[in-house]
């Protein structure tokens, strides 16, 4: 008997952690008004596009004539990506 209260408390004690903590990760997405989804699509994009561009920035240190701008034109189109999604602080038209 002691040891189902025990158990019980002590699922009840992590499961009702649990719960706070998932809260927490998942206020981010409505806090850039994005569905959870939609938040992950564009991460996984963003993190596509800086591995590929973590490639291009290696080559480019070995053999510089390549990929010269690689690095600037893409942090001119995350930062594009970044300006039109979701909501943001600063204004979308400028």
């Amino acid at each position: 008997m002691v040891i189902s209260l025990y158990l019980l408390y002590f699922l009840f004690k992590h499961i009702t952690i649990y719960t706070i903590n998932m809260r927490l990760y998942f206020e981010h997405p409505k806090k850039v008004c994005m569905t959870y989804i939609k938040h992950m699509k564009l991460s996984l994009y963003l993190s596509y596009l800086l591995a590929k561009g973590s490639a291009k920035a290696i080559v480019h240190a070995f053999l510089p004539d390549t990929f010269i701008t690689s690095t600037s034109d893409l942090t001119a189109k995350v930062q594009d990506i970044l300006k039109t999604s979701g909501c943001n602080e600063y204004d979308k038209s400028s």
